[in-house]
């Protein structure tokens, strides 16, 4: 991959095997790219391949294709310090 010589393709190829099995379980699977935008593109395709629910966060690189997706405008950290200030004001819903 890549010009890399130490790259081993045998155990890509089961690391991937292992990943569709474990995709094919999931019911509802939720992805959250944050700030890899379009310049990483198998981030993009799994996301949008995979993933009932999608949500981007990118400053500049947000957008989504219709349907079940979200694409925030903000940075990787901005975002989640956002979402750890919303849920430090939420119950804790930690199962017990």
């Amino acid at each position: 991959m890549l010009a890399d010589s130490h790259w081993i393709e045998a155990q890509s190829q089961r690391r991937a095997r292992k990943l569709e099995g474990w995709i094919s379980e999931c019911r509802n699977l939720v992805a959250l790219e944050l700030g890899a935008g379009h310049a990483i593109p198998t981030v993009d395709k799994f996301g949008e391949h995979y993933a009932r629910r999608l949500t981007r966060v990118n400053p500049r690189d947000f957008k989504v294709p219709q349907g079940r997706r979200v694409g925030v405008a903000d940075t990787a950290l901005h975002f989640l310090e956002r979402v750890d200030q919303f849920l430090d004001g939420q119950p804790d819903r930690r199962a017990t």
